[in-house]
């Protein structure tokens, strides 16, 4: 998202006039929308995707340009099946106890777990047959495939060995390989780089000591993320296209959980949460230039789906969407973003309808720095009119 500098600055000078007349919290919000709505340019749409013929249904991921979103479908109990959904058809694997988790950004290969009898990684080319990717050696069987490069030629999750779980990377070539671990405790990877390359996740240390994130490179091996002061558990959920941006979570407390973004350059920086509620938020997912960071938090209503940028800082999604004209979310509560297209305008996740959980999709529209002019404009006006206040210029120095 790119706001011109002039605008920035106008922006800014609105939130110092604003700030003398309101809390703090409130101008935090305010302008976070206003930013968010001054890079609008039309009007967000909410897609509920049903339940397949199931009693719930989740969505965890969305493909690069927004268009092919998965998930799972709880049948009966404790039986889910794999679904992809597009706008013109959706299709459920059925007749396979599965769990889809992650699609390629080009939208053609799901990847997943399913029981065959055992839990058994999974990739599923788009219309075809599932094909099982076996498991590491020297364990009892169990494997689960959590991410999918952009072509769907790279593969990550975990697998079993004789030590325990451990995190995977696969190909066509090399099978399941297995990458390792921090302190020789276990390991999963739970996201991978476009081309492959880099893969991130979160491993135990032997004896336990808490989940630490970790970054994966063939070159570098595995590396720890740092924690900040305090946390006592980590995770790498996601990681941007490039490798550059990781996104997750550090835990300091069973009640006190931030969300994080880390970045070699600027190192690790937490994300904050909603207000108020406790201090609850995670990372689920990263727009390919990890500009855009969505995921769970709470306010005083429970658990709500954020969206985050730079910009406007962590905004509760069902609050933007309505504001940007989705009308059909009465009866909905959206709880997680689960993932984000990589322009960072389309949302996929998991909601409750009606006391039902269900999957939905949702589009923000793409950016427009002249309704950001109008909108500042205006409110500027208001404000002068109320209090007398001078307008300020937003020529260059």
């Amino acid at each position: 998202m790119i706001v011109s500098t002039a605008v920035t600055k106008f922006v800014s000078t609105i939130a110092r006039l604003f700030q003398a007349t309101t809390s703090r919290c409130a101008v935090s919000v305010t302008v976070g929308w206003l930013l968010l709505a001054s890079q609008s340019n039309g009007q967000a749409t909410f897609t509920p995707l049903g339940v397949f013929g199931g009693t719930e249904s989740i969505a965890t991921d969305v493909s690069g340009e927004g268009s092919v979103v998965v998930g799972k479908v709880r049948l009966s109990g404790a039986t889910f099946a794999a679904f992809r959904w597009t706008s013109s058809e959706s299709m459920l694997h059925e007749g396979l106890a599965s769990d889809s988790v992650a699609v390629s950004a080009d939208g053609a290969v799901v990847v997943g777990g399913y029981l065959s009898p055992s839990l058994q990684a999974f990739r599923w080319p788009g219309g075809g047959a599932f094909q099982g990717l076996g498991d590491l050696p020297g364990g009892v069987f169990r494997s689960s495939a959590t991410d999918v490069s952009a072509n769907g030629s790279v593969i990550v999750g975990f697998g079993t060995t004789a030590d325990g779980p451990e995190a995977f990377r696969w190909t066509a070539a090399t099978g399941m390989v297995g990458i390792g671990s921090l302190d020789g405790g276990e390991s999963s990877a739970s996201s991978v780089s476009t081309d492959g390359s880099v893969v991130v996740g979160g491993t135990i240390a032997s004896p336990p000591l808490g989940s630490q994130g970790f970054r994966w490179t063939p070159t570098g091996g595995m590396v720890a993320l740092p924690r900040p002061p305090g946390a006592v558990t980590s995770g790498a959920r996601k990681v941007s296209a490039d490798g550059a941006v990781v996104v997750g979570f550090n835990q300091f407390s069973l009640n006190d959980t931030e969300a994080f973004r880390w970045t070699e350059r600027d190192g690790m920086i937490g994300l904050g949460d909603l207000p108020g509620g406790r201090r609850i938020s995670e990372a689920y997912d990263v727009s390919a230039d990890g500009s855009v960071i969505v995921g769970m938090s709470e306010n005083q209503d429970g658990r709500k789906a954020f969206y985050w940028t730079r910009q406007t800082g962590m905004l509760n999604l069902e609050d933007l969407l309505v504001s940007f004209g989705a009308n059909n979310l009465d009866g909905w509560l959206l709880i997680e973003a689960q993932g984000v297209s990589s322009d960072g305008f389309t949302v996929a996740g998991r909601g409750v309808h009606n006391g039902r959980e269900e999957a939905w999709v949702a589009t923000i529209p793409e950016p427009s720095t002249l309704i950001l002019a109008t909108i500042a404009i205006l409110l500027l006006l208001t404000l002068y009119r109320r209090h007398q206040l001078p307008i300020p210029s937003i020529r260059g120095k």
